[in-house]
Formats: C-alpha cells, structure tokens, sequence
C-alpha cells in the first residue's frame, strides 16, 4: 500500500460539503493538520482522496484473484 502523504496536493477541482464527525476526531485531525503546516480541510481532502486510490487498487486486486481461482477451480 501507498504510504500517506499529508503534504501530497490535491488535484481537482473543490466543492462545498458538510461533515459531521466526532469531537476526537476531529481534534486529531487539527492536530495532525497543525503538525504538517496544512489547513484541516486541506488534511481531509487528501486523507479521503489516499483512502479512496488504495480503495480502488484493493479492489482491483481482489477481482484479479477472484479471477485467477475462478479459473484454477474450472481446471
């Protein structure tokens, strides 16, 4: 997996959302955001950008093994 980057930028066009999160979390967050020199929002943005590019390769791992049994099984 792809280590985290929180200095990464983001490459994309902004929109306004809202989230609600916990208290704690979002103290760690500020935390982490303040340690890194970056905005809060910039930190969430990048975090959920990481989660969702190694979401997407797990994904297409687990199709290429569900692939690769599919067809050993057949054998």
């Amino acid at each position: 997996m792809e280590k985290f980057d929180p200095q990464k930028l983001a490459d994309s066009e902004l929109e306004r959302i809202t989230l609600r999160v916990a208290h704690r979390t979002k103290e760690e967050l500020a935390t982490i955001a303040q340690n890194e020199n970056i905005s809060l929002n910039a930190l969430i943005i990048r975090c959920i950008e990481f989660s969702l590019n190694n979401t997407k390769k797990d994904i297409k791992i687990r199709k290429r093994r569900r692939t690769k049994d599919a067809k050993r099984s057949k054998n």
